[in-house]
C-alpha cells in the first residue's frame, strides 16, 4: 500500500500514513505514472482549502482564514519585537531606564507567545491560555519596569482580538470549539 499523499510505501494495516499523517483509503494501490490517485471528496476539500485532518479523532478540521491570518501576523510581530528587544537593548535600557533583568524576561515572553501561536496552528487550547498567562506577566514585567500603564495592556488587548478571531464563524468554522 502507498499513501495517496506523499507516495511512501505503507508496512502494517495503518489507517494513517506514517510519513505525512494523511488518512489512507481501505484499499490504496500502487500510482502508475500518468495516473491521479482516486481521493474522497473530503481528502481533495482537506488540500485545496486550509484544513486538516485530526489523527486522534479523523475529524476534519477547517481554520477561518481571519484565524490564520491572525496567527501568522502574531508569529512575525512578536518576533520582530523580540528581535529588536535583542538587537537595541543597551538603547532601549539607557532610553527608558529599564532594570537589567526586563529585557531578557520579554525576549523570552516573546518566545513563549510564538510557541503559544504555533499550539493554536495545532488546535491545542492551551495555545490560547497561554496568551493569556503570558499578557499578565508582560503586564507586570512592563508596570514594574516603570513603563506606563497603557502601553502596557496592549497585551490584554490582543487576548480579546485572538478570543474575537478564534469565534468568528458558524459553529462548525468557529476555531474555539474546534480547540482540543
Amino acid at each position: 500500500m502507498f499513501c495517496p499523499n506523499c507516495g511512501k510505501e505503507q508496512t502494517g494495516d495503518s489507517s494513517f500514513c506514517y510519513n505525512c499523517g494523511q488518512r489512507l483509503l481501505q484499499q490504496e494501490l500502487k500510482p502508475d505514472i500518468g495516473t491521479e490517485l482516486p481521493y474522497t471528496k473530503q481528502e481533495q476539500n482537506t488540500k485545496q482549502n486550509n484544513t486538516t485532518e485530526t489523527p486522534e479523532t479523523g475529524k476534519i478540521k477547517k481554520r477561518h482564514g481571519c484565524l490564520m491570518a491572525y496567527l501568522i501576523f502574531l508569529i512575525v510581530v512578536v518576533t520582530v519585537v523580540g528581535i529588536y528587544y535583542v538587537a537595541d537593548a543597551s538603547y532601549l535600557k539607557s532610553t527608558l531606564g529599564l532594570p537589567e533583568w526586563t529585557l531578557p524576561v520579554l525576549v523570552v515572553l516573546c518566545v513563549l507567545e510564538i510557541v503559544c501561536a504555533f499550539a493554536l496552528l495545532k488546535w491545542k487550547k492551551w495555545g490560547f491560555w497561554g496568551f493569556c498567562a503570558l499578557a499578565v506577566i508582560a503586564l507586570i514585567v512592563n508596570i514594574s519596569s516603570g513603563l506606563e500603564v497603557t502601553s502596557s495592556l496592549t497585551g490584554l488587548v490582543g487576548i480579546a482580538v485572538m478570543y474575537g478571531v478564534l469565534n468568528i464563524g458558524d459553529k462548525e468554522n468557529k476555531g474555539w470549539t474546534q480547540l482540543d
